[in-house]
């Protein structure tokens, strides 16, 4: 699969719910507004987060992310310590 939207995954994105995912070439989301730690955690494909709800990336999020490029809304407030580690 070389591109995956998702409409409505929920609010929240769980833990390592991508972690290490290297099948995609683009994720993109709508309608999240928390991003959980290690969510993204060595992932390769580029991300899109679309909307104005997203408020919030734990630390970690995007740690050791490989991809090309990462799209975020102007609406986050919060990015906290080490969001983008190992990056």
């Amino acid at each position: 699969m070389k591109k995956l939207v998702i409409p409505s995954l929920g609010e929240y994105i769980i833990n390592g719910l991508f972690s290490h995912s290297v099948q995609l070439e683009e994720l993109v989301l709508t309608n999240t507004s928390y991003i959980a730690e290690y969510c993204f955690d060595y992932c390769e494909f580029n991300i899109k987060i679309l909307g104005d709800s997203l408020k919030e990336i734990e630390s970690n999020a995007f740690n050791g992310y490989l991809g090309g490029s990462i799209t975020l809304p102007s609406s986050v407030t919060k990015i906290c310590a080490n969001a983008f580690n190992n990056t």
